[in-house]
């Protein structure tokens, strides 16, 4: 339900993104992304929806969002993932690959 409720606030606004109760902000310049950012905060005032400030981040030059991580470069998988994938022993049969995927 509060899912529902964030998505439907944040529509229509430019360079923001949620999954869950995780919202993200971005711009191609730090001025774009304050701008987004101020549009998102409006936003949520608006629809009455508040924001738990220690769980905020603010201008990270990069970070982690459902297992991948967003940086001015791009979007990269978790290092932690690919170790896990890369470690795994091989499977030796059809239930043990089924398992793995």
């Amino acid at each position: 339900v509060f899912q529902n409720a964030i998505q439907q606030a944040l529509q229509g606004l430019n360079e923001v993104r949620n999954i869950a109760d995780d919202i993200i902000v971005w711009g191609k310049t730090q001025v774009q992304h304050d701008k987004n950012l101020e549009a998102l905060l409006q936003r949520l005032v608006i629809k009455k929806l508040t924001l738990n400030l220690e769980k905020c981040k603010f201008t990270q030059p990069s970070l982690w969002f459902y297992g991948y991580i967003l940086s001015k470069d791009g979007l990269s998988a978790d290092p932690k993932k690919v170790e896990a994938i890369k470690s795994f022993k091989t499977p030796a049969d059809a239930s043990q690959l089924r398992s793995f995927l």
